[in-house]
């Protein structure tokens, strides 16, 4: 319980909005009147998440918003449940899907407000060539642009000024620089991959307005802080336009931060446009660490941090957010670490298709660029919601974790490949074990912290579909008394491999073949052949794939004794893994599998492999051959869609 603590009260915007921003000056004063010609054609949709201080407690309330052409956000009264289903069911994708408004709304034009009494229609977003790239519409890394706005109201004005602003964000004071700042501790949580820079310096049409070292100072003086923080928001990007000579403020800096002056944001702290440009906070919360990673990070497609009640997860920044300008030093859960990819190349996937793991898992403020054990693992379920395991190791730039510090956390969230917000389930100790039942297939699954290495900053951990493998120290432990497998006994746990013989046979003559293709997020762009080089034919091939992160085998296939070439192509030029969703392919020829390189998974355009034996004699005899088959069949336990 954090009873000092003041705790960050946010409205987010999930959206990505590409049309240009208001130029023209608001007005203090509109007459609220019916005014359909703005929505004869379809706007953006896009999801309000807001929070806030009512009654002694924290309130959430998720909203439908239109984006114009114009830049102009409006408001949309529609029933909360029914958004729900719309996201959930991904009907609407925020700042992607369009609405169009039916006839018989009424327009609030002084508070950007849309009232109605039937609900709008759902335009399916764009697909095919022209459609926008789905997984690139945030970046989360490189070197991106931050602009402070500080702002000057009619009857008040942002407490900090630009100096301190600026020095919070970047750290920039040559006199007394901010030593742990928003763009130090991404630079620290992201191991130098995410990096955020001063937009450029600038200057505007008028003689007091300018940009220098990041932030500026705008003067809206025709309108007063009563007027709300939607209206307040719209003047500033409209003001900036004018000033600044530009059609949207994205063309100032990659992202841009708004303080509004006090009283503008009643009850509230800060929101953020989900996979945009924008937040926006309320006076002094701009000034504040937790406040700055939490907005930004909702910039960067990450969604809320939970745990049994929103917010409740202060194991990272997109938990609480506090009342501290250098602090607390941490960064983020496991599910939010493996959406943004920065330790991609220390992941471990555990699904019904690799049903454990059994080993160490690394602290995450390691180098993840270093060979080791894994600092991020999935647990794929058959459901649209997996579960995210990581190391919270209380140390460096993640000492100042407010929740599980020094434990194995265990999060429940969306497939980490886009916005999602995800619960804390399970924090664990040594000799703590977390169960989900019903895994996949009937099974439960377990996850149990056998030791915890604080000088080694490793967690030794035991995760199990169903029964984990027997312990071992010797082959001779491990024998299954079944004759078609070889036992051996593999880093203290029993491993079992099929193997080929007259006895375990079952194509006479031939040789079996299976195939395994786990789709990415995009599974239409997968297809494959296996060629037959005795015969130059193809033997069995597969593609037009429609479910994503599942799981398509061929089963054991009879094919003729030879030299074969698999071949896998991707129609992006991608590969199948790992920035979008986690692909793989899985070869076994006469029951013994194909030695992969799994960075042949990101083969962008194509790869292949050569596998098999010589070429029987043709003249010799006839050859039995197989018809060609057909696609391979989907398991029937699929990784989440």
């Amino acid at each position: 319980m954090i009873s000092s603590t003041r705790i960050i009260l946010g409205i987010c915007f999930l959206g990505f909005l590409t049309s240009p921003c208001l130029s023209a000056t608001v007005k203090s004063k509109k007459s609220p009147k019916k005014k359909r010609e703005k929505f004869d054609k379809p706007c953006v949709a896009l999801i309000q998440d807001s929070q806030r201080d009512m009654d002694g407690g924290r309130h959430q309330k998720s909203s439908l918003a239109c984006a114009l052409d114009t830049g102009e956000v409006y408001n949309v009264d529609a029933p909360e449940n029914w958004l729900e289903e719309q996201v959930h069911n991904k009907k609407i994708l925020s700042g992607v899907s369009k609405i169009m408004m039916p006839q018989n709304i009424f327009v609030d034009e002084e508070n950007f407000d849309i009232k109605m009494v039937e609900m709008p229609t759902i335009m399916s977003p764009v697909i095919g060539s022209g459609a926008p790239d789905m997984r690139r519409l945030s970046t989360v890394e490189g070197t991106l642009s931050v602009l402070i706005v500080r702002v000057v109201a009619s009857d008040a004005t942002t407490t900090a000024s630009e100096s301190q602003l600026a020095n919070s964000v970047f750290g920039n004071d040559n006199a007394n620089p901010q030593s742990v700042n928003m763009r130090s501790q991404y630079q620290a949580c992201s191991h130098g991959k995410l990096n955020f820079i001063e937009a450029p310096d600038r200057n505007g049409r008028s003689s007091r307005t300018r940009i220098r070292k990041g932030a500026t100072t705008l003067y809206i003086e025709n309108v007063s802080t009563t007027r709300g923080y939607s209206v307040m928001e719209n003047a500033i990007t409209m003001a900036l336009g004018d000033e600044f000579g530009v059609s949207s403020p994205r063309q100032l800096a990659s992202h841009v931060m708004y303080c509004l002056p006090p009283n503008t944001f009643a009850n509230g702290v800060a929101y953020a446009y989900i996979g945009w440009w924008l937040s926006v906070y309320n006076d002094e919360w701009c000034l504040k660490l937790s406040a700055q990673m939490h907005e930004l990070g909702h910039n960067l497609n990450l969604g809320h941090s939970n745990e049994i009640q929103p917010y409740r997860d202060q194991s990272g920044m997109m938990g609480f957010s506090y009342w501290e300008e250098s602090a607390p030093l941490m960064c983020f859960n496991a599910a939010k670490l493996w959406e943004l990819g920065w330790h991609s190349n220390r992941h471990q996937v555990v699904s019904s298709l690799q049903p454990f793991y059994i080993g160490e898992i690394a602290a995450f403020v390691d180098d993840p660029d270093i060979d080791g054990p894994p600092m991020l693992i999935k647990l794929e379920t058959p459901s649209d919601e997996d579960y995210f395991i990581n190391f919270n190791r209380r140390v460096s730039f993640n000492s100042g974790t407010k929740e599980g510090g020094d434990e194995v956390l265990v999060v429940l969230a969306g497939d980490g490949n886009g916005y999602s917000e995800s619960d804390l389930k399970a924090k664990l100790g040594t000799g703590s074990t977390y169960k989900i039942p019903n895994f996949a297939n009937g099974k439960e699954i377990s996850v149990e912290v056998v030791g915890i290495n604080l000088q080694r900053r490793v967690a030794n951990v035991r995760i199990c579909l169903g029964d984990c493998p027997p312990e071992c120290t010797s082959n001779s432990q491990c024998d299954d008394e079944d004759p078609c497998t070889e036992d051996i006994c593999l880093a203290g746990s029993c491993s079992f491999n099929r193997i080929t013989s007259d006895l375990c046979d079952v194509c006479p003559g031939q040789s079996t073949l299976d195939v395994t293709i786990i789709t990415d997020d995009f599974p239409r762009e997968t297809s494959w052949t296996v060629l037959n080089q005795c015969t130059n034919t193809v033997q069995i091939q597969g593609g037009d794939y429609t479910e994503k992160q599942t799981a398509y085998t061929t089963g054991e296939v009879c094919v003729p004794k030879g030299r074969y070439i698999f071949t896998i192509n991707d129609a992006y030029g991608d590969g199948i893994c790992c920035n979008w969703g986690s692909g793989s392919f899985a070869i076994t020829y006469n029951g013994s599998p194909i030695a992969i390189n799994p960075q042949q998974f990101s083969f962008g355009s194509s790869t292949s492999i050569t596998f098999g034996e010589e070429c029987p004699d043709l003249l010799s005899g006839p050859m039995i051959t197989s018809s060609p088959t057909a696609n391979p069949t989907k398991s029937p336990t699929a990784n989440p869609t």
